[in-house]
C-alpha cells in the first residue's frame, strides 16, 4: 500500500511539473510557438488593429468640363476654410484627392505689394457637385456650419515677415456679415502668415500677433488696443448652410 501511494505521489508531481512547464511556455508572448490558438490571435490583431482599413477609390472618370482646380502658389493670398464636420475643406491645396471640392474656381491673389485683395471659395461648381455626389448636376449637398476660416499669405513669413493682413469685409452668399472684432496677423509654422476670421481652437491672439495698429504684445505685455482683436471675428450663424464665401482684405507692411 505504501509503495502504491509513493508511486501515485511521484506520478502526480511529474504531471504537475509538466503542466507548469507548458503553462510558462504559452504565457510568454515573446516565446516562439506553433500553437494554433496563438497564430489565430495574431491574425486577429493584424486584421482588426494592425492595418488601416482599405480606402476605396472611385473608378468614375470626372467629366471633361469641370471648372479649373486652383491651388495657391508661394506668395499668394488664399482663403482657408473648413466646414462643421471637417468633411469639406480648402487649404490652398488642389492635389489632395479627398479635399479638392472647393478648389474649383477658388479665388486666390498673388501679393504684388501693399493694397487691397479679395479671396474666396464657392460650392456652386460642377467640380464640387461631382466630388461630393459623383454627379456634376446633383445640387443636394452644400457645406454646413463652420469650424475654421482664415486668410492665409502662403510663405508670407519668409517673403515679407512684417506683412499685416487687415480683414475689411466677409461675405456669405453675397451678404456682408458683421465683424465683432478685428483680425490680427500671425504665423503658426514660421512659414505662412494668416489672419484668423474664425478659429474655435484659439481663445486669444498669438504672442507674435501683428496688426495695422502695431504688435499686440510688447515684451509679453498686451498693447492698449489688444482687446479689440480676436481669433474669431464673426459669428457662425451665417454659415448654417453656405455656397460662396468671399473676404476683402488690405495688405500692409510689404517692404
Amino acid at each position: 500500500m505504501k509503495r502504491t501511494s509513493s508511486l501515485l505521489l511521484a506520478l502526480a508531481v511529474m504531471l504537475g511539473s509538466a503542466v507548469s512547464c507548458k503553462s510558462e511556455t504559452v504565457k510568454d508572448p515573446n516565446e516562439p510557438t506553433t500553437s494554433g490558438t496563438h497564430t489565430v490571435l495574431n491574425n486577429e490583431i493584424i486584421i482588426t488593429g494592425g492595418q488601416a482599413p482599405a480606402i476605396q477609390t472611385s473608378t468614375v472618370q470626372p467629366p471633361a468640363d469641370l471648372e479649373s482646380s486652383v491651388g495657391a502658389e508661394s506668395g499668394d493670398l488664399y482663403l482657408s476654410i473648413t466646414n462643421g464636420d471637417m468633411s469639406i475643406q480648402y487649404n490652398g491645396n488642389n492635389t489632395d484627392p479627398k479635399h479638392t471640392m472647393l478648389s474649383y474656381n477658388a479665388v486666390t491673389a498673388p501679393i504684388t505689394g501693399n493694397g487691397d485683395y479679395t479671396v474666396g471659395v464657392t460650392a456652386d461648381t460642377k467640380g464640387f457637385r461631382f466630388d461630393m455626389t459623383g454627379d456634376e448636376n446633383d445640387t443636394s449637398v452644400l457645406p454646413e456650419e463652420l469650424q475654421y476660416l482664415a486668410v492665409v499669405y502662403k510663405e508670407g513669413k519668409k517673403l515679407n515677415p512684417n506683412a499685416v493682413i487687415t480683414v475689411k469685409a466677409v461675405r456669405v452668399d453675397g451678404q456682408e456679415i458683421p465683424l465683432k472684432a478685428k483680425a490680427y496677423t500671425a504665423s503658426d509654422d514660421g512659414t505662412d502668415l494668416k489672419a484668423n476670421v474664425y478659429n474655435e481652437w484659439a481663445d486669444s491672439p498669438s504672442p507674435n500677433a501683428l496688426s495695422a495698429d502695431g504688435p499686440l504684445y510688447n515684451n509679453g505685455e498686451p498693447a492698449a488696443f489688444a482687446g479689440e482683436y480676436s481669433p474669431s471675428i464673426v459669428d457662425t450663424d451665417s454659415f448654417a448652410k453656405w455656397t460662396n464665401v468671399e473676404i476683402d482684405v488690405t495688405v500692409s507692411g510689404i517692404e
